[in-house]
């Protein structure tokens, strides 16, 4: 038999014969037999590694959940009393400014009273003036006739009676006296 003949009845017996097995096949079967337990525990092993890794991520997740749901909480009631405390903060602004508007609207008012009352008791003021002035001005315009009128009956007399200088002197002192004494 030629060598292709020979590969070709090879080929044949390889297909026609079930006892000969693949050569992967063979492989996998002696790992097996060598390795078997020890992939069998690497198995194990790594299951339960997986299993306690799965724990371990399933308690994790848990208490980070909780933590979030925690956190979520506080900020949430921290920004309820951020909100509360500004709204607080709000109403004590309006209220200051409704006060400070309030008493603005009183002072204004009292100053516009005030003023009023100033322009009233200026006006009761000079008009007392002009009437005292018109008054003083009548007295001094009665007292200064009155003086005339004495100066021109005693300037009459003394001609008449020709009085010496000593008792003219005495007689205007005596007038002087008078005027600076009366009422004016």
């Amino acid at each position: 038999m030629s060598a292709s003949t020979t590969k070709k009845s090879n080929k044949k017996d390889s297909e026609s014969s079930p006892d000969i097995m693949d050569p992967q096949a063979q492989l996998r079967e002696i790992q097996q037999l060598l390795f078997g337990q020890q992939v069998a525990e690497v198995r194990q092993t790594i299951e339960t590694l997986s299993n306690h890794n799965e724990k371990q991520f399933s308690e994790m997740d848990r208490q980070i959940t909780h933590s979030i749901k925690e956190l979520k909480t506080l900020l949430s009631n921290k920004l309820d009393e951020l909100a509360a405390h500004v709204t607080k903060l709000n109403e004590e602004a309006q209220n200051r400014d409704a006060l400070i508007e309030g008493e603005v609207s009183s002072l204004q008012q009292e100053l516009d009273s005030f003023q009023k009352q100033t322009v009233a008791a200026q006006d009761s003021l000079e008009a007392q003036l002009f009437s005292e002035a018109e008054k003083l001005a009548a007295d001094m315009e009665g007292k200064y006739k009155d003086v005339l009128e004495k100066l021109g009956n005693t300037s009459g007399d003394l001609s008449n009676r020709k009085t010496d200088r000593k008792t003219l002197a005495d007689l205007l002192v005596n007038m002087a006296n008078s005027l600076e004494g009366e009422p004016g």
